[in-house]
């Protein structure tokens, strides 16, 4: 329920939100936030559900609003618009115990809505890609090294093979490898990331590699060489 300037401000300070006036936003997202908030056009608006789990899996941690309560979030900061504080949000990299396999992004919205599953011990993938992941569920550490827009990497420690999530939308340009060998990137949690780590210590990159980008700037090239040939 904020202004309009603030929703435009959150790109331009780099601020990760589920918030914003965003005319390209993912349908993965408009399904994924829709859950606990109203949807308009291209923005989400008031928060219908906060005691969601997904909101919590997304991991929000603070809320800014004009309201002076907001349910039962702890207030940080109070002055022209105030800022409340949620708690149970989840780190945005963490390790599970173990893997479940469901029907589609659906089908784990309401597994973890319903509370039928707790993501912070169980993520869920397609059943095809469950029977690749082996989690020894004996936890670990996730220290993150370097986070840009572009290219994220962590340092990986966990006594026995492990699956890290990032609570980072999924998007097929998005490449990972494991101390400098190709590793398989999952859709994780309906729009989220997973990957296998087996156990030890172990450094993480993932960075996008935008294909369709590339196809499309050498297509332009193309269009403008043979422009200028034609002109000639």
């Amino acid at each position: 329920n904020m202004p309009y300037d603030w929703q435009t401000r959150l790109p331009q300070w780099r601020m990760s939100s589920l918030n914003g006036h965003n005319p390209l936003m993912l349908k993965d997202t408009v399904e994924y936030g829709s859950r606990f908030q109203a949807f308009n056009n291209r923005q989400f608006e008031a928060l219908t559900k906060p005691d969601s789990p997904l909101l919590n899996l997304a991991g929000v941690g603070y809320f800014i609003t004009n309201q002076d309560q907001l349910a039962n979030f702890q207030v940080a900061n109070r002055e022209d618009v105030n800022l409340f504080y949620n708690a149970r949000a989840f780190p945005r990299f963490f390790l599970v115990d173990s893997v479940k396999g469901v029907a589609d992004s659906k089908a784990a919205l309401d597994a973890i809505e319903s509370g039928a599953v707790d993501p912070a011990k169980t993520v869920l993938v397609s059943h095809d890609e469950a029977f690749a992941l082996h989690p020894a569920g004996l936890g670990g550490v996730v220290k993150v090294v370097s986070y840009q827009p572009n290219e994220i990497r962590l340092d990986v420690s966990a006594a026995a093979d492990t699956v890290l999530v990032g609570t980072e939308v999924y998007w097929p340009d998005w490449r990972v490898e494991i101390d400098g060998r190709p590793g398989r990137l999952l859709r994780a949690d309906a729009i989220f990331r997973a990957v296998a780590v087996p156990a030890g210590r172990h450094q993480v990159r993932m960075w996008i590699s935008p294909v369709s980008l590339y196809w499309g700037m050498a297509l332009t090239a193309l269009g403008l060489l043979a422009t200028c040939l034609l002109l000639i």
